[in-house]
C-alpha cells in the first residue's frame, strides 16, 4: 500500500473550510485507490503570526521538506498584512509547483452511465502538477 505523508496547513478564514474538504477528498481516493495518508496539522496561520512574530518556525521548511503533499488554505488577515510592508506579504512557505486547476459542478447528465462517477451536488475541483519541460513525473496517481 503506497502511504504519503501530508502536511496541511489550514491558515485562516476559508482556508480552514477548504482544507477540511480537501481532506475528505483524499480520503474518498483511499476507498478507491491502495492508498494512505498520513496527515500532520502545522498551525501556521495569522494567529501563529500574532503570537509568534514569524508565519512558520525557523525550521518550517525543513518540517515541510519530509512531507509528500502540502495541503496550504488561504493565509492572510486584513488587520495584519495591510499595515504591514508589501514584502511581507511574501509568506508562501516555499516556490509552489506549478498547477493546473480546474474547478466546475459536476453535471450527472455528462456522467450517465459511468459507475465511478458519483455526484453529491456539490462542486468539484481537480488539481494535479502542470507539465513542466524537462520535469519527469514520477509515481502519482496517473
Amino acid at each position: 500500500m503506497a502511504q504519503y505523508k501530508v502536511a496541511l496547513i489550514r491558515g485562516d478564514g476559508i482556508g480552514v473550510e477548504v482544507i477540511e474538504e480537501g481532506i475528505k477528498v483524499l480520503e474518498a481516493l483511499s476507498e478507491q485507490f491502495v492508498i494512505s495518508w498520513q496527515f500532520e496539522e502545522h498551525p501556521w496561520s495569522s494567529e501563529y503570526y500574532i503570537k509568534n512574530g514569524q508565519m512558520m518556525p525557523s525550521d518550517g521548511l525543513d518540517i515541510l521538506a519530509k512531507a509528500d503533499v502540502i495541503c496550504l488554505g488561504v493565509v492572510g488577515h486584513l488587520d495584519i498584512w495591510d499595515h504591514e510592508d508589501s514584502s511581507q506579504r511574501e509568506y508562501r512557505p516555499g516556490t509552489p509547483v506549478p498547477v493546473d486547476v480546474r474547478a466546475s459542478t459536476c453535471h450527472s447528465s455528462r456522467h450517465r452511465g459511468n459507475p465511478q462517477v458519483k455526484s453529491s451536488g456539490g462542486d468539484r475541483v481537480r488539481i494535479h502538477d502542470a507539465e513542466t519541460p524537462g520535469r519527469r513525473r514520477s509515481g502519482g496517481l496517473g
